[in-house]
């Protein structure tokens, strides 16, 4: 098997039909035409093309003077980024790769020769960057750590340039696997000295998994021991005194564990209402539930505006997990950007502040309101939050904080923990 031909196919489907990473390489080692070392490579190799997009297409830009046919295209990303970052490859097998591609398609647009001219050029040039430019400005930083200009330029009015050098560097690593134990069934004490691949973390009950195999089937997680949550998620629903709640309501449109970690927390005594966005979702949960005997947490599929219709009292304690940016999955997945453009941060923004309105009704006088979103935009985050709290006066701030991967909890998240007037004892 050609692993640059497969790569550039694969890059193809993701780039050219925008199919996902994890779609579009399944899809490949389900056809199994190599060996496992040569698919297992295609898949290094496509990650790393990923990972440096930008840079290479910068590159093939700057230095050719003809238009690309799109597969085209795709193959010299692939050799390029082979070349610059992966290094897998012999010299031997990349000319063997280049004569056989080119002798096999004649609508591309360059020839053996000038392709070969090409790969001397990338390895004059360090990571593909233009030595020129400035090594602070949106545009070089955008091709150094992968991002879109405009994105850079976002976030560079949030933060200083070392702290943004920092963040961007940061989400060119892969995100830890981190957990947190389920005090009904152990301890943490138990769970280090059980896997020394497991750490602490800086949350209580909090844990890190540095092992490389795939956690999915470990034992510990297979028994309920302990369960997939980022840290700084920990953090925050340390912040809630769980035995001084009768009951709950979360609203939620991505992932997570919100659930279990209050109820777990309660000892499973808390009454937990839980509206999900999608119908999937609620059977999935369900089956979970049920598996777990979990017996406090109430199912249902809603939009927000339509909790009413299920829920007529109001909570002492509502979470609002709404879909959002979903920031920390850029070190989860190497094509989020080619999935994210400008325009659906406005549609989470509106998606967020009507999720917030709707659901804070529900927050009972005297109780607590809880915001959650896994970004830095100050639009989803803080910003969103000061104009809810100036169109409700009866709210105020408890408590917030933006988390970002440098930081000791790793992760990219926002929360604002808001209180409500209890107009009966004011």
């Amino acid at each position: 098997m050609d692993v640059i031909v497969a790569t550039g196919k694969i890059l193809s489907s993701i780039i050219n039909d925008h199919i996902s990473f994890g779609a579009a390489l399944k899809a490949f080692r389900e056809q199994k035409t190599g060996t496992n070392n040569e698919i297992n490579m295609v898949g290094s190799l496509t990650h790393v093309s990923l990972k440096h997009l930008l840079a290479s297409q910068n590159f093939l830009k700057t230095h050719l003077s003809v238009p690309l046919v799109p597969n085209e295209e795709t193959y010299l990303i692939a050799l390029i980024s082979e070349v610059a970052f992966h290094h897998k490859l012999s010299d031997e097998v990349l000319n063997k790769s280049i004569s056989e591609l080119y002798a096999e398609d004649n609508s591309f647009s360059l020839t053996v020769e000038e392709v070969e001219i090409l790969l001397t050029l990338v390895k004059a040039t360090p990571n593909l960057l233009p030595l020129e430019n400035d090594v602070t400005s949106e545009e070089y930083l955008s091709l150094k750590y992968n991002t879109p200009a405009w994105l850079v330029k976002m976030w560079g009015k949030m933060m200083s340039v070392a702290v943004l050098e920092r963040y961007l560097k940061a989400n060119q690593y892969r995100a830890p696997n981190t957990f947190r134990v389920n005090p009904l069934l152990t301890t943490r004490d138990f769970v280090l000295a059980t896997d020394a691949k497991f750490s602490a973390g800086p949350a209580t009950n909090s844990l890190i998994y540095t092992g490389n195999k795939s956690i999915r089937n470990h034992e510990l997680v297979q028994k309920g021991f302990i369960y997939a949550q980022p840290l700084a998620e920990s953090y925050v629903y340390d912040l809630i005194n769980v035995k001084k709640l009768e009951d709950c309501l979360i609203y939620e449109s991505r992932f997570n564990h919100s659930y279990l970690d209050l109820s777990y927390r309660s000892e499973n005594k808390l009454k937990i209402d839980l509206a999900v966005a999608a119908k999937t979702r609620e059977i999935n949960l369900e089956y979970e539930l049920t598996h777990a005997k979990i017996k406090n947490i109430f199912v249902f599929h809603s939009a927000p505006s339509s909790i009413i219709t299920a829920l007529r009292s109001k909570r002492d304690l509502v979470v609002v997990i709404p879909n959002n940016s979903q920031f920390d999955l850029i070190r989860k997945t190497p094509d989020y950007f080619l999935h994210f453009n400008q325009d659906d941060l406005d549609n989470y923004i509106f998606e967020a502040k009507t999720a917030l309105e709707e659901c804070a009704a529900f927050t009972r006088n005297g109780g607590q309101l809880l915001y959650l979103v896994n970004t830095c935009s100050n639009k989803e985050g803080h910003g969103l939050i000061e104009d809810f709290i100036m169109s409700h006066r009866d709210f105020s701030l408890v408590s917030e904080k933006q988390f970002l991967p440098i930081d000791e909890y790793k992760s990219t998240l926002y929360y604002a923990l808001l209180s409500r007037k209890d107009v009966h004892n004011a």
